[in-house]
Formats: C-alpha cells, structure tokens, sequence
C-alpha cells in the first residue's frame, strides 16, 4: 500500500486540485455568458472533462518529476524521486498508464476536447523533456505555464459548457495573465537549484529583482486585463494579491515570493469555489490526503502557505 501510496502521488495532488481552477474558472465563464450571470452549481456534469483535464496535467506533473530529480534533490522538493520512494522505472511505467487513459478519454470527449488534450501532453513534454526542455529556456518556460494552465486549461473548461470563439480566447486572457505571475514569482525559491542543475530558467537568467518586478506587473495588468474582459472573479483575485507581489518586487525574498504566488493561487481558487463548489471539495480531498500522506511519509508539513520543509523521512 506505501508503494501505491508512493507513485499515486507522483501526480502532485495539491498542485492538481489547484490547476483545476483554471478549468473551472473556463467552464464558469461559458455558463456565465450563456445565462447572464453566475450559476451556483456542483458541475457533477463536468466529471469526464475534469477528468481528462486532470490526467493532462498529471502526466506533465509525472514527466517534470522525472526530468528533474537533481534540481528537486537541491531545492528539497517533490520528494518521492529524491528520496527514492518511487524508482524511475516504476514512474515510467506509471507515466505509460496515466497515457493511455489520458488518450482513452480524449478519444470519446469527441475532436476537439482531444486536439486540446493532445496539445497539453505535447506542451507538457515539451516543458520537461530534453532537447527541447522548455523549463531550461528562459521566457519559454514562462510562455509554457501561461500556455498550458492559463489557454489550454481554460478552454477545456469553457469546451464542456459551450463552443468554442474568439470569446472564450478574449476571456480567457486575464487567468493566462495572472498565471504568468504565479509561476514567475515562484521560479525565484528555485533560482540556486536551476543555476546548480544547468536549467536556465527565467529567474537564472534574468536574476530575481526583475523577475519579481515582472510577476508584480503581470498581476496588475490581470486586474486591468479582468474588467476590460468581464472578468471579474480574475480582477478581484489579482487585487486582493497586488500588495504581496509588490512586497517581493520591493524586496525579493524566496520566503515572500512563495507566499504571494500561493496567496494569489488559493485567492483565486476561493473565487472560483463560489459559483463552482466542486472544486472545493477536489481541493480539501486532495489538501487532506496530502497533509496525512507528507507527514507519515516524509515527515513534512505540507502543503502549507511557505512552503514545505523536509524533515526525517519515515
């Protein structure tokens, strides 16, 4: 049963659960232009497309985790690889898994929920997998998060409750925004451990004052970019977490940069769980599962808002 435990979690549910609120925040949005205003609902409807959406993304959880075991042994991260819970045959026969049920999906979703399937499996490799290894380029790991979470995981969503149009794509800009906030500011913990393992990222390239200056603006524009679109779940959410992010530009601290990226994460997450409660109860399945499964495992208290911190392995 640890065993299982071991390489189920490889998927990263804490990370998963929260992912999904830009799927939701798509499906929320189309539902709102279809009636007018926001609908209260569990989405149970939305189960499959949720779905498929999910094992997208874990599978370019599983393969990021593969690819990048020397950076996470430094930064003490994603411990199940480092710590050799899981050995890398055994994700690589998870990872054939989690494929062929993520094309088993896609395929009865219908053509185009499996196109925008397809293309979040090959941005997925593309972000982890060398040569290419978008993760080791700088502003080409910025452009795959905005990409994958803030486009794609969009679109799935707004695909399960209506067509897609160039609506769904002008709606959609102000969460692809705040996403490239999030991830930038959350390159800046990771800056010595990418420098160490060779992954020239954005923060390694670009250093952390200007990355966090960045990430600040980007969170401004969300809130802007949110009222232009009509979007103002976004904008709230990105105004609530202007001041932290101004804070880490002020000051960029690893410590603050973790902070403001996931209070603007669960702020959003929190908004989201207002017209779409279904999400909630994915994220305080996965927080709990999580919070037990870290301790007992690993000895570390996570997920929580700094961060984790690794102790004594059990």
């Amino acid at each position: 049963m640890r065993k299982l435990a071991d390489i189920v979690f490889l998927v990263r549910p804490p990370l998963l659960a929260a992912s999904a609120t830009f799927f939701f925040a798509g499906a929320v949005s189309a539902d709102r232009l279809n009636r007018g205003s926001y609908e209260v609902a569990l989405r149970l409807g939305l189960g499959a497309d949720l779905g498929l959406y999910l094992l997208v993304v874990a599978l370019a959880f599983v393969v990021n985790q593969i690819f990048d075991v020397r950076s996470d042994t430094i930064n003490k991260k994603n411990f199940i690889l480092p710590a050799g819970a899981v050995s890398r045959r055994e994700s690589l026969g998870f990872l054939a898994l989690l494929g062929a049920a993520t094309a088993g999906v896609a395929v009865a979703r219908g053509p185009a929920m499996a196109l925008l399937a397809a293309a979040g499996v090959v941005l997925g490799l593309a972000y982890s997998v060398p040569p290419v290894r978008l993760k080791a380029r700088p502003i080409a790991d910025l452009a795959a998060n905005v990409a994958g979470f803030g486009w794609i995981g969009f679109l799935m969503g707004w695909l399960a409750c209506a067509d897609l149009g160039w609506e769904a794509l002008a709606r959609s800009s102000p969460y692809a925004i705040a996403m490239g906030a999030i991830f930038l500011n959350t390159t800046i913990p990771d800056e010595a451990g990418d420098r160490a393992a060779g992954d020239v990222t954005t923060c390694v390239a670009f250093g952390a004052r200007p990355v966090a200056v960045a990430a600040a603006a980007l969170v401004a524009a969300a809130f802007v970019a949110g009222i232009v679109a009509d979007e103002i779940i976004c904008a709230l959410a990105a105004l609530a977490a202007l001041p932290a992010f101004a804070g880490v530009a002020a000051r960029p601290e690893p410590s603050g940069s973790v902070v403001a990226s996931q209070l603007a994460a669960r702020l959003l997450f929190v908004f989201i769980c207002i017209p779409a409660p279904l999400l909630a109860i994915v994220g305080v399945a996965a927080f709990a599962a999580s919070k037990i499964y870290y301790a007992k495992r690993f000895g570390v208290d996570y997920p929580r808002l700094d961060g984790a911190r690794l102790g004594r392995g059990k």
